[in-house]
Formats: C-alpha cells, sequence, structure tokens
C-alpha cells in the first residue's frame, strides 16, 4: 500500500537523461559510454512502478516505454496507468528528446528510462492555495473549485519530466476522475 511521502512538490525533481533546453548538461561518460555502443535494430524497453495516482490506499503504476525500429527515429511514452494495464494519462516525445542515443543498447536504454520512474507521490496539500480572483499559481488545467477540493483531499499529485519540457504534475478529478495537470513547473 502506498504510503504519501513527506516531501513537498518543490523537493520533487526527477533526474533528467539528457541535454536540456536550457542547456544544463547529462552525465558526460554515461552520453559517451551510449555513443560508443553499435547501432541497435529495434528500440523497444519498458520499465514500469508502482506508484499511488487514483488514491493512497492502492498502488497503480507509471510505465515508460522505447519503441520504434530504431532509437534515432523511436519515441518514449510516458503512461499512468491502473493496475490492470489502463491507460490514464499519456505523454509521448522522440527519444531523441530524452538523449537516447542511435546506438544506445537496450540495457542502456533501461537504465535512462529508469531514471525518468518517479518513485512517489507528492501530497496535493502542500501545494499552495489558489486566491479566488487570481490565476492558477501552479499553471493548472483545472478549474480553481476542483484544484481546491483535490488540494483538501490531500490526494495523491504525480510528476512527470520530460527533458525536453516543464515538469508536469498530474492529480485526478474526484468528479470525472480523470487524470489532468495540477501543476507545471
Amino acid at each position: 500500500m502506498p504510503v504519501p511521502p513527506t516531501t513537498g512538490p518543490n523537493e520533487v525533481v526527477i533526474p533528467t537523461p539528457g541535454p536540456l533546453v536550457n542547456g544544463v548538461g547529462p552525465r558526460a561518460e554515461s552520453d559517451a559510454a551510449m555513443a560508443a555502443a553499435s547501432p541497435v535494430t529495434q528500440c523497444d524497453v519498458k520499465v514500469n512502478q508502482a506508484i499511488a495516482i487514483r488514491s493512497w490506499k492502492a498502488a497503480d503504476r507509471v510505465t515508460i516505454m522505447a519503441t520504434g525500429n530504431d532509437c534515432a527515429s523511436g519515441s518514449i511514452r510516458v503512461t499512468l496507468e491502473t493496475n490492470e494495464g489502463r491507460a490514464l494519462y499519456t505523454l509521448q516525445a522522440p527519444a531523441r528528446d530524452f538523449g537516447i542515443p542511435a546506438t544506445a543498447s537496450p540495457d542502456q536504454i533501461r537504465d535512462r528510462l529508469t531514471t525518468l520512474l518517479p518513485t512517489n507521490a507528492v501530497k496535493s496539500s502542500a501545494y499552495p492555495a489558489w486566491v479566488e480572483g487570481s490565476e492558477s499559481p501552479t499553471r493548472s488545467e483545472f478549474t480553481r473549485e476542483t484544484y481546491e477540493a483535490i488540494r483538501q483531499a490531500d490526494a495523491p499529485v504525480v510528476c512527470l519530466k520530460l527533458p525536453t519540457s516543464a515538469q508536469r504534475c498530474v492529480a485526478q478529478d474526484p468528479k470525472s476522475g480523470q487524470l489532468r495537470v495540477f501543476a507545471r513547473g
């Protein structure tokens, strides 16, 4: 059973495996080792992690999958899903956006994807209140009323990081059951 974390949303930083838009670079030795390998003809690797998504009482999972004929033209899909495998929320980007070279071996790809898996959810109550009449403090996709209902419920928020875009923290709408962006940044 998942346990609510003691860390707040500003303390959740998922390591980025490749070059970032702001110019901060990755681990040089890791990239050099991947570049020295021979080309891979298939880019099919999957990793997953059990995590609270819809409730603190039961674990669902985050799955990250690399697919494609080769890693140069392949893509990475990040999916929040139920224990039964039903997709709840999906992000997808080209493998190159994750800093995965075409020559990466399946083990190197697996290692890279594993660094992107969030290890725990964040308590929604740790996020700032949304003052009536102001803009969302987190650039949420929810209405103010739904955002505040999620905060009051102390629901799980799962943060996902694509190396080439802002972190997206996702929570479940208590009325519709849909997962949407609760916070960006």
